[in-house]
């Protein structure tokens, strides 16, 4: 509701568990990362009153890094790129990848549905200081760590010799 276009540019990539002629389908990825890659565009047009329009180009399977990269480069800008306009389903998924036995699943969490799995929530791990307490890097969390500690250790040494 909040964009008039959307265009999604996928660069694919992701190997991640995958082996064999699968990982080989997604190529290279462009940014040296297990992970997919697409770029996504959101326009708003106020003049636009109807549903967003989803556009979607796939860079194609079996491309190297470098193949994806000169795409990008040739293309220039969303006007040098062939676009599939898509049109969502009922159910606004525009990859087909519901299934339709998914409205026949037992939910897992739902407060109004006693038959769901979980009826207790809470907010999990909270800390309010995950940038220095959660870290992809084992080094730099523990770097993190180490320089919280520090800090603590010498206002803690402050303190005591103002008392």
């Amino acid at each position: 509701d909040d964009f008039s276009h959307i265009y999604v540019f996928n660069l694919r990539g992701f190997v991640r568990g995958r082996s064999g002629d699968s990982a080989k389908k997604e190529g290279g990825n462009v940014f040296n990362i297990m992970t997919g890659v697409a770029i996504t565009i959101l326009i708003k047009d106020p003049q636009h009153s109807a549903p967003a329009e989803l556009y979607y180009h796939d860079t194609g399977e079996y491309l190297s890094r470098e193949d994806k990269l000169n795409i990008i480069r040739k293309a220039f800008s969303i006007k040098g790129l062939t676009w599939n306009h898509i049109q969502p389903n009922e159910a606004g998924d525009w990859i087909s990848q519901r299934s339709e036995g998914y409205e026949q699943f037992m939910p897992l969490g739902d407060k109004q549905d006693s038959k769901a799995l979980f009826n207790m929530y809470s907010m999990g791990v909270l800390t309010s200081r995950d940038a220095w307490a959660y870290n992809q890097s084992r080094q730099d969390l523990s770097d993190n760590m180490q320089d919280m500690i520090d800090v603590s250790n010498e206002d803690s040494a402050k303190y005591a010799q103002a008392c």
